[in-house]
């Protein structure tokens, strides 16, 4: 039995470095603004072709990607506020940590405004005011069959007096 157990802790010894191998490296750093301020809250996305990974930092601005495989990668950091940092052909070597600070500068703020609706009919030639009234316009409305009374229904007309039971009218 001894024997048995003593064959299983060497076995078991020799296993040991197997998993504690290494299998990829390390890709970290901090994120400030440009007065060195941390900045929490930054989407960071690593991007290779053998993966595809993003982290978003903390209050104290750190980011960390583990167990990262070997090979290329584009780091790309982004908060709203901030212009968009782009870092590429990061090598990634097994074992090692890349360390990559960033600082990141207050983007400049960009409007844009689109107006749409068809232009208004405007006669630029034309300076004055006028107004037609047609016969029905000329049946229905309330006057003392006087010129000045239809004057006063035309928009932008001001009259100096009223015309009480036409006693102003022909003045």
């Amino acid at each position: 039995m001894t024997r048995i157990a003593a064959a299983f802790i060497v076995l078991l010894g020799l296993a040991a470095p197997v998993f504690a191998q290494v299998q990829g490296g390390t890709v970290s750093g901090t994120i400030r603004d440009e007065q060195g301020a941390s900045l929490p809250g930054v989407e960071v996305a690593l991007a290779g072709s053998a993966e595809k990974l993003s982290f978003t930092t903390a209050a104290d601005g750190q980011f960390r990607f583990l167990h990262v495989a070997p090979g290329t990668y584009t780091v790309t950091a982004s908060l709203p506020g901030f212009a968009t940092i782009v870092r590429e052909d990061i090598r990634v070597v097994v074992g090692q940590t890349v360390d990559l600070p960033f600082s990141m500068k207050v983007a400049a703020v960009q409007e844009s405004v689109t107006v749409t609706g068809e232009s208004p009919i405007v006669d630029t030639h034309k300076l004055g005011t006028a107004t037609n009234f047609t016969q029905d316009e000329l049946a229905h409305i309330p006057n003392s069959r006087d010129p000045w009374a239809l004057l006063r229904t035309v928009p932008g007309i001001v009259m100096d007096r009223v015309n009480i039971a036409g006693n102003e009218t022909g003045q």
